[in-house]
């Protein structure tokens, strides 16, 4: 008999000179046959390689997720660029050709000197006040001057007074446990997360949790929202490129990411620093 003739169903997956692969019942395997003459028969060898084709699988899904997170990535990148690059034009732009006239009137004589003066020193703070706005977008000033548990705070009761969904944080987070650049790493994590949950969740309540010990740091971000099937959901490859990128920030520092999650039971991603390997990270990204 042909080979194909003796498996009913199966599906061809790759062939080649040597063996072929085929799909059959659920399973993946390598087939190969092996004559021999002397009996008038042959023998056929089976390999499960289910488990190979399932990560090579999980590999392209993986790999055009992180296609669809580093396209979404220079898209903001550019808008951010392009809207910053308007704002120092349209405004900053503007004050400094305002304060240029106001010198060169000046200069020329032709104004009265201590009005352009007060004028000169309201356009100085106008720029100051911009500027400092400006890198405040960049890097949150709450951030630098109070550290990550005042970010996060902020970021909750902002939330709190504008809209019905309500947060709540619970930490025994000690500020300075973790370097500045950490501290934004989970502050930005924190800013996806809760994104996400005004995007997609549908929710009344969310809940941040930042607990430290003298090993690990956990983040635990929790909602009463609508929930999904996050097995179905991924097996799917409708990655989220929130989640994404919740997840490429947390490996950046040796995290290790969770999601539990079904329906109308709400979502809770947990997340786990181990303290010697964020802090090698840091000193490693700082050294390169």
């Amino acid at each position: 008999k042909n080979i194909f003739e003796i498996f009913e169903n199966y599906k061809l997956v790759d062939q080649n000179e040597k063996s072929i692969e085929i799909s059959y019942k659920n399973k993946y395997y390598s087939a190969v046959t092996k004559e021999i003459e002397a009996f008038g028969f042959s023998h056929i060898y089976l390999r499960d390689i289910t488990q190979r084709i399932e990560y090579e699988v999980l590999i392209k899904q993986n790999q055009e997720s992180l296609k669809q997170l580093k396209s979404k990535i220079e898209t903001i990148n550019e808008e951010e660029k392009d809207r910053l690059g308007k704002e120092l034009h349209d405004s900053v732009g503007q004050n400094l050709l305002m304060l240029k006239l106001s010198l060169q009137n000046i200069q020329n004589g032709n104004s009265n000197k201590n009005s352009d003066v007060e004028k000169m020193i309201n356009l100085v703070d106008d720029l100051s006040a911009e500027i400092r706005d400006i890198s405040h977008q960049l890097r949150p000033r709450i951030l630098n001057e109070f550290g990550l548990v005042a970010g996060l705070t902020s970021i909750i009761e902002g939330i709190n007074s504008k809209n019905q969904l309500k947060g709540y944080l619970t930490t025994n987070y000690i500020l300075g446990s973790l370097n500045k650049e950490q501290e934004l790493n989970i502050y930005r994590i924190c800013q996806e997360s809760i994104s996400n949950i005004i995007k997609h969740a549908n929710c009344a309540e969310f809940f941040i949790q930042l607990v430290q010990d003298n090993e690990q740091i956990k983040l635990v971000i929790s909602d009463d929202g609508i929930g999904f099937n996050v097995e179905e959901y991924f097996s799917e490859g409708r990655s989220s490129l929130g989640l994404l990128n919740i997840k490429e920030r947390a490996e950046n520092y040796s995290g290790k990411m969770n999601i539990i999650s079904s329906p109308s039971e709400g979502t809770t991603i947990f997340i786990k620093f181990f303290r010697s390997e964020v802090y090698d990270k840091s000193i490693d990204r700082r050294r390169s």
